[in-house]
């Protein structure tokens, strides 16, 4: 008895050191025979390896709880060296994982002046990290590479620290809060919710007539992708850089969606309000990030952004679309990308008592992607997908020690883990 206990402990041991050595490769080749050792095992061994192994390596003699260290990177996305600088909460404790707050400068900023920001109120902020990375000569809201240097800091400190990947939330300074509102609103699935500072979404206009400025009918975009990300909105009344009366058009669009807004009108200008930091860690004590919500809301305008939590978008139905060319502040143009005008809208819903997933899709064309977790649906059965109102699939979703594996390796989100998924088509 006692031999078959100590040989599956041992087991297990094996699969959690698989599992490090798979995530801590860098190269895909070298990460394909650890992946086929582990291809044998039971689906659940390797999902509970895959989440306990994250945020383990980071806590060292020379980083210690009330330390800032400072690290080197370079983002995924591009290959561009950058810098960032995490503050370690004092009372930090590696077998406990605190909340991480990623905090975007403004233009012409460091990442050490946005700490600056929070470390005023480090001593009341408990198990509270903060991440401030820097950009040099790009913004965070525009091109992949900007996104990248938010992603890729954040996919590290995760991976290295223990910090609750559940409890990733973002703010920023003007500039800072055009990036917190861009890239939640490209790939909201990452934070449980966000901060920004005198600034606001994307805003699409008219042209203005002749002898104004100002563009007409402008109308935020993209909101509808905080449906399951809380947002704290901070603006200045007499901000003279940003149209007040643009970022209460955002506010009424967002509570008109049913998200999660609190918006505090302050009766200054353009600055950071640090005086909000303790409401904020206050509001954030409440909240958290549900990896597998059971409504999703996705709009999709381009190719490089197709996936949201569960839902993936495969290709975008024919139509107008319109090129962007992605700037440096020099000018050079870092890259070009498309978006379609009528963006793929994807509603869905999981309906747990008939082990069903029911979707409404506008503007997205074959094939469109499901992924699944047994924290969802119970894949032991067929698990029904109903698009448009007609039933596309009702067969079993196999698990898959491969899709869990890959999927989580490249979106770098230990903590959002799927076995399963089915492709299905739209009618």
């Amino acid at each position: 008895m006692m031999t078959a206990m100590l040989a599956a402990l041992m087991l297990l041991q094996d699969t959690q050191e698989l599992v490090d050595r798979y995530f801590a490769e860098a190269e895909r080749a070298k990460r394909e025979p650890i992946e086929n050792q582990l291809a044998s095992r039971p689906v659940a061994e390797v999902e509970e390896a895959v989440r306990r192994g994250a945020g383990r390596a980071g806590l060292t003699p020379t980083v210690r709880g009330g330390d800032v260290t400072v690290r080197e990177s370079k983002t995924r996305v591009g290959g561009v060296a950058f810098r960032y600088h995490l503050y370690v909460p004092k009372d930090c404790d590696p077998a406990k994982r605190g909340r991480l707050i990623v905090s975007l400068h403004g233009t012409g900023g460091t990442g050490e002046q946005a700490l600056a920001l929070w470390r005023e109120n480090a001593a009341a902020m408990g198990d509270v990290f903060v991440l401030a990375p820097s950009i040099v000569g790009d913004a965070w809201g525009g091109s992949t590479r900007g996104h990248s240097h938010v992603l890729t800091a954040i996919h590290e400190v995760v991976r290295d620290f223990p910090v609750d990947a559940n409890q990733v939330w973002m703010d920023g300074v003007s500039m800072g809060g055009t990036g917190t509102f861009r890239i939640a609103g490209y790939v909201p699935d990452r934070f449980a919710g966000v901060m920004p500072r005198v600034q606001g979404p994307r805003y699409d206009g008219d042209p203005p007539p002749p002898g104004q400025k100002e563009p007409v009918n402008v109308r935020p975009r993209f909101l509808e992708n905080f449906k399951n990300v809380p947002v704290y909105w901070i603006v200045g009344e007499k901000d003279e850089m940003v149209p007040i009366q643009w970022m209460r058009l955002g506010h009424e669009r967002l509570k008109s969606l049913g998200c999660d807004v609190t918006f505090r009108e302050m009766p200054r200008g353009h600055e950071a309000y640090a005086e909000e930091n303790a409401a904020i860690v206050a509001w954030m004590s409440k909240r958290s990030r549900d990896p597998y919500p059971a409504e999703v809301v996705w709009h999709s305008a381009e190719q490089a952004y197709r996936r949201a939590y569960w839902v993936e978008v495969g290709k975008h139905a024919a139509g107008p679309s319109k090129q962007y060319a992605y700037q440096d502040f020099s000018g050079k143009v870092l890259e070009t990308r498309t978006e379609f005008r009528n963006p793929a809208i994807v509603k869905a819903t999981v309906k747990r008592a008939d082990n069903a997933i029911e979707a409404t899709v506008e503007g997205a064309a074959t094939p469109l992607t499901f992924w699944l977790s047994d924290a969802m649906l119970d894949l032991d059965k067929p698990v029904v997908v109903r698009v448009n109102g007609v039933k596309v699939s009702d067969k079993k979703a196999a698990r898959s020690v491969k899709t869990l594996l890959l999927d989580a390796q490249e979106r770098m989100d230990r903590a959002m883990i799927f076995s399963a998924k089915v492709e299905v088509r739209v009618p």
